[in-house]
Parts: structure tokens; C-alpha cells; sequence
């Protein structure tokens, strides 16, 4: 099901979500980090995926100026 999603998802979401696949939760720095996309990119891309409801986030415990995201 969420092959049929991703298809018509911009790249950049696509890649974020792979690598929260693959990598596991991971911050937004963390995965800015991890795909090399710019800041605003990612943030555009967990919006998308956010919204249609294909990964979580939850407060970071060690510092709840964070977000961790997983899928």
C-alpha cells in the first residue's frame, strides 16, 4: 500500500522516508544529515508524509525541543 503512496510523492520524500525505513527514527537534523537535502526540503517532505500518514512523530525525550520520526 504504501508503494502505491510513494509513487506520486515528490523525490525528496521518497528518500526521507527510505532512509527512516532502512535507518529507523531519526530527528529532522539527523535526517539532513543522512539525505544531504536542504533543511527546507525535509521539512517539505515530512510534512507530505505526515500528512498522509505513512510516518509518526513523537517528542524526543533527551531534549523535547525535538521531533523524532519514524515509520
Amino acid at each position: 500500500m504504501q508503494t502505491v503512496i510513494l509513487k506520486g510523492m515528490p523525490a525528496s520524500a521518497k528518500l526521507v522516508y527510505k532512509i527512516l525505513a532502512h535507518e529507523g527514527n531519526m530527528t529532522q537534523k539527523e535526517l539532513i544529515n543522512a539525505s544531504l537535502l536542504p533543511e527546507r526540503t525535509v521539512r517539505y517532505a515530512l510534512d507530505i508524509l505526515l500528512r498522509h500518514s505513512l510516518i509518526t512523530s513523537e517528542p524526543h525525550f533527551a531534549d523535547a525541543r525535538q521531533t523524532v520520526y519514524g515509520v
